[in-house]
């Protein structure tokens, strides 16, 4: 029993780092954009 919980604790684990992840990409990417955007703006 008590190896069945420390597994499903590191699958827990494991997702939320992994969800962590794309939360940070996701940010990245927005202030990507904005910065692709503002590059743009200034050139036209």
């Amino acid at each position: 029993m008590d190896m069945i919980n420390s597994i499903n604790l590191y699958i827990v684990k494991k997702i939320v780092s992994y969800h962590n992840i794309l939360e940070r990409l996701e940010h990245e990417n927005k202030n990507l954009h904005v910065l692709t955007f503002e590059h743009t703006h200034y050139y036209d």
